[in-house]
């Protein structure tokens, strides 16, 4: 009989001497029977005088006694003889155990939560069948399968014999310890107490549970697993008292959530999460540090990480359905995820893992090497994970098309939006209805940006601080991942949008990326635009939640109104600012405000902002401070004052924006997230790996066709189909993401989806940047174009490709003068890719395939938009800028998202994207070259309500017939070609120079020229006023001559050419 007890080290265990060698009393007839019973009541009360030592009574100075007569000597004093005489009661009640016990208060044991399981939910377990390893582990030779069940949650475990007495051994000593009313329980919720004396409380804490513990206690003291025979083995008795002793243990309400109890069955606080899905396996393993596969390129950080010595640590290793999570002993927090993908591979050996027992699982991202305590685990955990991949896990395990980490979902709800109104007043409402969590990624983004407008009822309450801040409170757990700009080169406000977010509210977390000097990246950029909802609400597109993005299909350029913000009179604020500066907090408390702003802005935050009260004839103001801009007026300055106006409201226009995104419903939205969390915790590991302040994300596991839920409250302004074949995208590499290859899946589906087109292809694109090999740009799209028209020439099919690309890129500068270089550069990799040059889209059509000139309008429109509106009575135009990402194909696909036609965009190394690919099979018929044929309902409605926005037919009667037939040539020639060049010319008859791009222009001296004439404003207003009516829409032809005498510029001394394309 081993038996053990502990000193008053806690962490350790002292083995005691065999029972004979312990004399008890100095009478030697004492029969072997009672030393071995006055040792044990040795044994219990020694480790009871350990545990109650000085350590843990600083009022009582109690030392532990060195040999059983001191021990009994002082039992017989008043103060310890109520507590050792619980201790023997304890004694006579459960027996103690043949194993030596762990000690429970080691560095190493795992803190686990108040309750990890089910409110209210029993938890069963049963002994299935017992497997010998009498050969390979002849002192410890059966292993137990227990199959154990809680709620929806059903799972297996293989436990030896010893397992089952160390867990009694751990009851034992924490019933031990918290028999009394002063002793510390080791789970947060001790046994019942009552006012009872000492002595009788544990009497009646004895009837109540003690009864069945006894039984099936003494009933596995009896037996040894060395001496069970295989016939008794396989008749069910002895199984049946395991059962009973692990029944007797998860039916008390305390023992069941003991640490030793959970490090039996394989337990932790994020077991019986059912979002994070079925438990599968979990338990505690040494994990080697290191294993990740990126290394920053910067030199010292290479050097730092090649020589970095790995150092192995305990960790509580989770398995999951589509995710393997590890987790810190002692701070009972996350500490790494590695997500399932087609590159996932799990090893076992000293030969692969070079360490005995060890397991090796890597991914794309990093491998983790686990060393288990024996052979078996190491198996165990080998099969696990192999199980998993083949279960749920096997959709992220199997190739995807277009090589995607995300594979095809069917019946797929989702929402397009066309223009930021109906766009953010639908996320408003969903991130007010969020509960757990919300994700957001911007290139840029601003806190001051209102999401529904006018404010006029509620003030700041729509503004997306506001309502980030009221989530914050209320619990749910806020995520922004922002891209981290050069500010000398391009300054986005990041760093002020990060201290701010951060000083709202703990629950709002922010993360900026990459360090450029430290990860050596300075030309590319995090480019997507992802907002999700509880991981189950995702809004994909072109949209960044930042000044100048929200608008309406109207596109008006003034804004005039009353300024439904204001300040008090704020002594701090002097000139244009008073008046029109607001709290920056808008009703944030002081105590969650910005602390680091300056004392300037801080003295701000006193002065809570007010309503204004509009009188009768006047309006709201739509776009407040720096939200009404126009980037070829004027740069945003001073971003620390959002409320402040950039321009002069009474004689400059804003620049409108026009832009696309979709909302996902259901798993699409899961897809979004899990891309989201990828980076999320790659940035963590990045840059703030020991911060608690920054979690790990975690992604939940997929959803079942009975529980995607209903997406009824959504705000619709367009038909909604339910019956969408949808897959996500994303460009994404190394430096981005932390892969060892590049995700390009977008170049892949706009390929695939141009290829396969039979009618007519549909484009909205900010840039267009393509196949100039010779040049350094290798994305093939605009060869895709090309082969496909070459194809419908050859074949004498009548085939229709719309380009709508923005007329000039949002660049400040002059065109002529070095402030202009950055837009020559632009222009120059743009038209080179459509028009001008060798290697152009229009000249290898010509030359290659020999289309005539005059016949490649049949084939291709180029157009761009443009708006005008009145300011003071005087007619104005500016740009419209086109933002969108968008590709229609037949009516049948759709591709919306982040991603523009470049290098930049699409090949998964430079800029970070997402996008998503939507396949119609919700049909209806409508005419398509004059032929009745199916077309999807969602990429028809979209289509068509672009086209009767660009020709001005919103609202008109009968205008779905005018554009539902995009093929035929009555249409394409006579609506779309003939309103873009009568609009063309209308508007720059009216504003004369101020129409910049335009074909009068060949070179530099000419654009000079140009911008003098003032057109009909200057000589006749009215005729001008006359002219303005035929305007139909926004459409306007786009110029291919524009500057095609001149050698533009295609770079920036000294950056390289290829941060333009």
């Amino acid at each position: 009989v081993m038996a053990a007890s502990f000193n008053n080290d806690d962490s350790q265990i002292v083995s005691l001497a065999p029972p004979p060698t312990i004399m008890v009393t100095s009478d030697d007839t004492v029969d072997e029977g009672a030393k071995i019973k006055r040792h044990r009541k040795f044994v219990t009360l020694k480790r009871w005088f350990s545990h109650h030592s000085p350590r843990h009574h600083s009022d009582k100075q109690i030392e532990t006694p060195s040999t059983p007569t001191e021990l009994l000597q002082r039992h017989n004093s008043s103060l310890l003889r109520r507590r050792s005489m619980e201790a023997l009661d304890e004694l006579f009640l459960v027996p103690l155990p043949k194993v030596m016990l762990r000690s429970l208060v080691s560095d190493n044991f795992m803190v686990m939560p108040d309750d990890p399981y089910l409110e209210n939910v029993p938890i069963k377990a049963e002994v299935l069948s017992v497997e010998s390893l009498q050969w390979s582990q002849p002192f410890n030779p059966n292993i137990y399968t227990i199959k154990l069940k809680h709620g929806p949650f059903v799972w297996v475990i293989r436990k030896t014999y010893r397992a089952f007495h160390t867990l009694k051994g751990d009851m034992i000593h924490w019933r031990n310890e918290n028999s009394t009313v002063t002793a510390k329980a080791t789970v947060s919720t001790p046994l019942p107490q009552s006012p009872r004396s000492p002595r009788k409380q544990f009497s009646l804490m004895r009837r109540q549970h003690s009864i069945k513990l006894r039984s099936t206690f003494q009933e596995l003291d009896k037996e040894d697993d060395l001496i069970i025979t295989r016939k008794e083995l396989r008749h069910g008795e002895h199984r049946g008292k395991l059962t009973r002793f692990l029944n007797a243990i998860l039916e008390d309400p305390n023992l069941r959530k003991h640490p030793s109890t959970l490090h039996f069955l394989e337990i932790s606080q994020y077991t019986f999460v059912e979002d994070l899905g079925m438990k599968l396996r979990e338990g505690e393993v040494a994990k080697r540090s290191g294993g990740y596969h990126y290394v920053p390129s910067c030199v010292g950080a290479s050097l730092f990480t090649n020589f970095k010595l790995s150092v192995w640590r305990n960790r509580w290793l989770v398995l999951k359905e589509s995710f393997l999570a590890y987790i810190d002993l002692d701070k009972n927090s996350v500490t790494g995820v590695l997500l399932f993908d087609e590159t996932l591979h799990v090893q076992a050996g000293v030969r692969h893992t070079g360490t005995r027992h060890g397991v090796k699982i890597s991914n794309q991202e990093r491998e983790f090497v686990l060393c288990c305590a024996t052979h078996r685990k190491m198996t165990e955990w080998k099969v696990a994970i192999l199980k998993a991949m083949g279960g749920p896990g096997r959709v992220w395990i199997e190739k995807k098309r277009f090589e995607s980490f995300a594979p095809v979902r069917e019946h797929c709800d989702m929402t397009w939006f066309v223009d930021g109104e109906h766009y953010m007043s639908s996320l408003a409402d969903t991130l007010e209805s969020a509960v757990d969590e919300i994700f957001i990624t911007d290139w840029a983004i601003s806190p001051f940006v209102f999401l529904k407008r006018p404010c006029k009822d509620k003030g700041c309450y729509w503004r997306l601080d506001q309502i980030l801040y009221r989530k914050a409170v209320e619990g749910v757990k806020v995520y922004i991942l922002i891209y981290k700009e050069i500010e000398r080169v391009l300054n986005l406000g990041s760093a002020f949008a990060k201290d701010y977010f951060t000083t709202c509210h703990p629950n709002i977390v922010v993360l900026r990326h990459p360090d450029h000097l430290s990860e050596g990246i300075l030309l590319w950029a995090h480019h997507e635009k992802v907002v999700v909802v509880d991981q189950t609400v995702a809004y994909v597109g072109g949209m960044d939640l930042t000044f100048g993005r929200w608008d309406t299909w109207q596109h008006q350029l003034t804004d005039v109104g009353i300024s439904p913000l204001t300040v008090l009179d704020n002594p701090y604020l002097s000139g244009s600012k008073k008046g029109s500066m607001v709290s920056l907090l808008g009703g944030i408390p002081q105590s969650h405000s910005m602390i680091a702003l300056s004392s300037t802005l801080t003295d701000v935050l006193a002065h809570v902002s007010a309503v204004v009260q509009v009188k009768s004839g006047e309006s709201y103001q739509m776009w407040i401070g720096k939200d009404y801009y126009n980037t070829f007026i004027r740069g945003l300055e001073n971003s620390e004052e959002p409320f402040t106006d950039n321009l002069d409201r009474s004689q400059e226009h804003r620049m409108p924006w026009h832009d696309i995104a979709v909302c996902l419903y259901g798993q699409p939205a899961r897809d979004v997230a899990r891309h989201f969390i990828q980076r999320f915790n790659f940035t963590k590991v990045s840059k703030r790996k020991t911060n608690d302040s920054y979690p790990y994300l975690l992604p939940r596991r997929e959803f079942t066709e009975q529980e995607i839920p209903s997406t009824e409250y959504l705000h619709r302004p367009s038909v909604n189909t339910r019956n969408c074949k949808c897959q996500v995208l994303r460009s994404v590499g190394d430096w981005s993401a932390g892969l060892t290859t590049q995700d390009n899946s977008i170049l892949k589906a706009i390929l695939h989806s141009i290829d396969y087109s039979e009618h007519f292809i549909y484009m909205e694109i900010q840039f267009f940047i393509s196949n100039l090999p010779n040049q350094g740009v290798y994305n093939p799209v605009a060869e895709a174009i090309r082969n496909r028209i070459a194809r419908a020439f050859s074949a004498k099919q009548t085939f229709r490709v719309y380009l709508v690309i923005t007329l000039l890129p949002e660049v400040g500068g002059v065109l002529g003068d070095d402030s202009g270089v950055p837009l020559e550069a632009l222009l120059h990799w743009e038209y080179s890719s459509l028009f001008k040059g060798r290697d152009s889209l229009m000249q290898r059509l010509v030359r290659e395939d020999g289309i005539p000139e005059d016949q490649l309008w049949e084939y291709i429109s180029l157009c761009g938009l443009r708006a005008h509106n009145k300011l003071n009575g005087v007619p104005v135009t500016e740009i419209l800028y086109v933002h969108s990402k968008l590709l229609i194909v037949d009516d049948k696909i759709t591709v919306v998202g982040s991603a523009n036609i470049n290098d930049r965009s699409l090949l998964g190394k430079k800029d970070s994207e997402v996008s998503v690919i939507i396949e119609d099979t919700d049909m209806v018929t409508c005419l398509i070259n004059g032929q009745p044929m199916q077309v999807g309902k969602f990429s028809h409605s979209l289509r068509t309500h672009l086209f009767k926005e660009h020709l001005g037919l919103l609202g008109n009667t009968g205008a779905n017939k005018v554009v539902e037939d995009p093929v035929a040539r009555h249409f394409y020639e006579g609506n779309w070609m003939n309103t873009a060049v009568k609009n063309t010319i209308r508007l720059q008859r009216v504003f004369g120079g101020k129409c910049i791009p335009s074909d009068d222009v060949r070179n530099f001296t000419e654009l000079t020229e140009f911008r003098k004439q003032g057109g009909l404003l200057g000589t006749d207003i009215e005729e001008a006023m006359k002219v303005l009516d035929e305007v139909k829409g926004h459409l306007v032809t786009f110029p291919t001559h524009f500057l095609e005498q001149e050698q533009l510029r295609n770079t920036i001394r000294p950056l390289p050419s290829e941060v333009f394309y």
